[in-house]
């Protein structure tokens, strides 16, 4: 945002000029006055700016002082909306997001601002709404935001799905959270417009040898396991439950290195299931290594957010296990979907109703007076609602 001096130019501001006498402060006065070509006196206008820049007044106000609230303020808002469509609207804040970004970090949050004005103005063009959620993805991705990121990704490449560079940034914050496959998904997107990309092209050569190395340990394992003899009784029990019950099993869906070691398991009789709990918001992950399918997930709730304290993240206290919204995610072919599930529900009710279980089954955890709850319902995933689980 430039300066006073330097927006006070001849071509944009009615300007002073010295007359004779018979005028107000200097200036005459006549029926003519605004027809004249007024002309600047640059140091007049210095002196307007040091003896104002101190007051509530939006003309003169620094912009590190500016308060959206102040109503001059907004009213110079109102001012510039007329005759503004919804179009146009997201145009400006786009271009204005753009230059609070190449001013730096300290001005990144005034560009997520900029974008998501943007993109609450409804425009129906989706090129600028596709831009307006890449531009607000790449923000994220500097601040390390990666989930946020990818819901911008996802959402950008909705609205265009040539946007290569959503499809980009998409796939590194998916890296960042060690979720491959997914990062590879972006990548193969972006590559079908730009195939010969070599960001992407370099990202894809990563990502897939990445992913022959967990292939090949898993191999591996289960090599050594068959040599082993480690499917034992209580594997062969675990997979006559599996297959009475019509459970279907499919991979993890999430690449996380400390779920490898960890299965479905027949303990005296009963399912016992390792569990990812993924909390959306703060961007962080619990691993339940052993959890029985009779048990409820408040029962496992309730050791995650006590209620008599409040986790180092949760500055504002919104986690406890009474106050969250619970979703599991089955994987494949249920793809982006997950089942809102009761926190008194047990695992086992959870699995009878969905029926798709993933090698590590998945449950989404995010309070329920979050302001990213919407964005997690409405974009992200396909929510699910069954009376028989709610």
């Amino acid at each position: 945002m430039e300066k006073l001096e330097d927006n006070l130019t001849n071509s944009n501001v009615p300007q002073m000029i010295k007359t004779g006498e018979g005028g107000v402060g200097g200036v005459s006065l006549n029926e003519e006055d605004d027809d004249i070509d007024w002309e600047v006196n640059p140091e007049a206008v210095k002196k307007l700016v040091e003896k104002y820049q101190g007051e509530e007044f939006p003309l003169f106000m620094g912009e590190d002082v500016l308060d959206l609230n102040n109503p001059h303020i907004q009213a110079l808002q109102a001012l510039v909306y007329d005759d503004e469509t919804p179009e146009s609207l997201a145009r400006q804040f786009r271009t204005v997001g753009n230059e609070y970004f190449q001013d730096g970090n300290v001005r990144y949050k005034d560009a997520i601002i900029a974008y998501t004005k943007g993109i609450e103005q409804k425009s129906t063009d989706k090129e600028t709404n596709s831009l307006l959620y890449s531009n607000r993805a790449h923000v994220y991705l500097l601040l390390k935001r990666y989930v946020d990121c990818v819901d911008d990704c996802r959402a950008s490449l909705k609205e265009n799905p040539k946007n290569v560079k959503a499809a980009y940034r998409g796939c590194r914050a998916s890296m960042c959270m060690q979720l491959y496959r997914q990062a590879l998904n972006f990548a193969l997107h972006g590559l079908k417009y730009e195939e010969n990309n070599p960001e992407l092209l370099k990202l894809k050569s990563q990502l897939e040898e990445r992913l022959s190395e967990i292939e090949k340990r898993k191999k591996e394992r289960e090599d050594l396991e068959k040599r082993n003899g480690c499917k034992n009784e209580s594997l062969q029990k675990r997979d006559n439950i599996l297959n009475k019950r019509k459970y279907i099993l499919g991979e993890a869906i999430y690449d996380v290195i400390h779920t490898y070691n960890h299965e479905i398991k027949c303990l005296n009789n009963e399912l016992v299931y390792p569990v990812l709990i993924l909390l959306d918001e703060p961007m962080l992950c619990e691993f339940i290594c052993e959890a029985k399918e009779s048990s409820t997930l408040s029962d496992h709730l309730k050791v995650m957010f006590p209620k008599d304290r409040t986790l180092p993240w949760d500055t504002n206290g919104r986690y406890n296990w009474e106050t969250v919204s619970v979703f599991y995610e089955p994987g494949p072919p249920h793809h982006n979907t997950v089942w809102e599930v009761s926190i008194e529900k047990s695992i086992r009710e959870i699995l009878d109703v969905v029926r798709y279980i993933p090698k590590i089954p998945t449950i989404h955890i995010i309070a329920k007076n979050s302001t990213c709850i919407e964005e997690f319902s409405k974009i992200t995933y396909n929510v699910v609602r069954d009376p028989l689980l709610i």
